[in-house]
């Protein structure tokens, strides 16, 4: 989802980079030879997946590329209980919501407004 949007996609990079404390094993299940996958304090351990930037698009190699920050968070928008849920993982691993804002303001600018 994040991918047409290169200001989302560094501010999610921004955010598990800033929560990784380094890699970790990809499982089987969850095996993409080109992703990267960050140990770290996340609500949600995929939240530290990463992949390389898209084919055609102007990423450096360094940043944005796409994460699993806002589509993990975006799955707990399906009801107020699994919202809630998810707030309650961020605040244990941090002081502020974080994921659940950037999902917020992703979609946001998404949104057209009229």
């Amino acid at each position: 989802m994040m991918q047409e949007d290169p200001e989302a996609e560094a501010a999610c990079l921004a955010w598990v980079q800033q929560r990784a404390t380094g890699e970790r094993d990809i499982t089987a299940a969850e095996r993409n030879p080109n992703a990267q996958s960050y140990a770290g304090n996340f609500p949600y351990p995929y939240m530290g997946k990463t992949y390389p930037p898209l084919p055609g698009k102007k990423n450096t190699p360094n940043g944005p590329r796409p994460t699993e920050v806002v589509s993990v968070a975006r799955e707990h928008f399906r009801s107020p209980r699994a919202l809630a849920a998810l707030i309650i993982r961020e605040l244990q691993c941090s002081e502020q919501p974080e994921a659940t804002a950037l999902t917020v303001w992703a979609l946001k600018k998404r949104t057209k407004v009229v």
